[in-house]
């Protein structure tokens, strides 16, 4: 077995929107310096330090507290997408995935190939990782906590012991002994380790070089997307929110994006969650005429609906679920692309629904409706008008015979009917051409049996009038 440990050095600052990169930012642990970045940094702010001091050292440094359910919730939101690698993927906290990577080996080649698509994956996602593999669970993670690339080299203090339930002092023991990396101190005798320090570090040293099994639990995959971005400063224009790639809206949509791709699936409705610091909270759902994976349609589509929303003044956090999924089917091509006609019909039905979709997006929901053919005789229950949402998907079956017969008779109909008929006189009517009679059974709802002509009104207008069997004459409609 192989594992693949990824570290996430800079989560805690991570799990909130960067905001402007030049504005000083620190995250506090037990009122002191946790993680800074680097404008912070280049402030000479170092960690450790207490909020006074940091602020002595640069007035307008900004600081949050430390999340430590934002960055659970984010790093198990990490390995839902990285289960795209491995079929075994669990959670070290608090920064660390771990993918067993044996069986994936065969696709991608080589461990550092593989290692590399992940860290360049979570770099999209907007997270900063160091991967190391090695051959067991911890032996991974203290590679890539440290970054080393030998384990005799790992620092005790990067080694994970914390992790593992080894007592705090236990390294500051060592280091009064002169042992500070992990190469002298798996040279020590384990009768005298555990005298001495314990039960608990003898399991770690065994479960590190593979003597013991280091069982891992999996992490079940997500059935659902919905994710958070809160913001290190309140956002009051809407441009700020989805105008730049490293905007919070383009953040959580690409986060959509590599979800839906790991499970392949596509999303038909979404919805956005604008929150204030006063609990105030405005949702923009979003609609697609077919199933999208791409974060650019998302953000196509929600730009033009945020164009007409009315968010709160300052908005603190962001949310984004995904409401609607359905199996995702990619485009499909033939041998000679240039000749297929199924990839010009694809490529037409694509630009229909994001031309629905824009309509939709601008005009409001429900401003596209499309017409289906239904097999009833009676000529106002032929059709039905059908959501746009619905024009895409496959249509129900239907009777050929009738349709065949339906068309055949459009010619001799007129596409405005009264709804419902209109009662007329018949001396208002020219009559001239009939009649057809048209019955419907007991099992369509009624039965109705009418005798229909194509008449001339008074007014001039050629319309079309029917004669039911009590002998009442009634207008259905108008020629074009």
């Amino acid at each position: 077995m192989f594992w693949l440990a990824l570290h996430f050095p800079r989560l805690p600052l991570e799990v909130c929107s960067p905001g402007d990169p030049q504005q000083a930012m620190v995250v506090l642990d037990e009122n002191r310096v946790f993680l800074c970045n680097l404008a912070a940094q280049a402030h000479g702010i170092e960690l450790g330090a207490t909020l006074a001091t940091a602020h002595s050292i640069h007035p307008g440094v900004e600081h949050k507290h430390r999340d430590l359910e934002a960055e659970s919730q984010r790093l198990h939101a990490l390995a839902d997408t990285l289960y795209r690698f491995s079929g075994h993927v669990s959670v070290q906290a608090p920064d660390c995935v771990l993918l067993e990577i044996g069986g994936s080996l065969k696709l991608f080649h080589s461990h550092q190939s593989l290692s590399e698509v992940a860290i360049e994956l979570c770099q999209t996602l907007g997270h900063q990782s160091i991967a190391r593999v090695a051959a067991t669970p911890w032996a991974a993670i203290a590679l890539a906590r440290s970054g080393r690339q030998q384990l005799e080299d790992v620092a005790l203090s990067e080694a994970g012991l914390e992790l593992a339930g080894v007592a705090d002092d236990v390294v500051e023991r060592f280091a009064n002994m002169g042992i500070y990396t992990l190469g002298p101190l798996l040279n020590l005798s384990s009768k005298s380790l555990g005298r001495r320090f314990g039960k608990t570090l003898l399991k770690y040293l065994a479960q590190l070089t593979g003597d013991l099994h280091d069982p891992r639990k999996a992490c079940t995959p997500s059935s659902a997307f919905d994710q958070t971005q809160h913001l290190l400063a309140p956002i009051c224009d809407k441009n700020d929110l989805h105008e730049h790639d490293a905007s919070p809206m383009a953040a959580l949509a690409r986060a959509l994006q590599q979800w839906l791709i790991t499970r392949q699936l596509g999303c038909e409705r979404l919805q956005w969650q604008f929150l204030s610091h006063n609990a105030e909270k405005a949702c923009l759902p979003v609609h697609f005429a077919k199933g999208k994976q791409s974060a650019a349609d998302f953000m196509r589509i929600s730009r033009l609906k945020l164009e007409q929303a009315v968010l709160p003044e300052e908005v603190l956090s962001i949310g984004l679920s995904a409401t609607s999924l359905q199996p995702w089917t990619g485009a499909s091509h033939g041998l000679f692309r240039s000749t297929d006609h199924a990839s010009h019909d694809d490529a037409s039905s694509n630009d229909l629904n994001e031309l629905i979709d824009e309509f939709n997006a601008r005009l409001g929901e429900g401003c596209c409706r499309g017409l289906r053919i239904t097999p009833q005789h009676a000529p106002e229950n032929t059709w039905q008008t059908l959501h746009a949402h619905h024009m895409s998907r496959k249509p129900a079956p239907r009777h050929a015979g009738f349709e065949a017969e339906f068309l055949q008779g459009l010619s001799k109909r007129p596409l405005w009917l009264f709804d419902p008929p209109r009662q007329v006189s018949v001396a208002e009517l020219n009559l001239l051409q009939g009649p057809e009679r048209i019955q419907t059974q007991w099992w369509q709802g009624s039965a109705a049996c009418r005798d229909y002509y194509i008449a001339q009104h008074r007014l001039g207008a050629e319309c079309w009038a029917f004669v039911d069997s009590e002998a009442q004459w009634y207008l259905h409609g108008y020629f074009g």
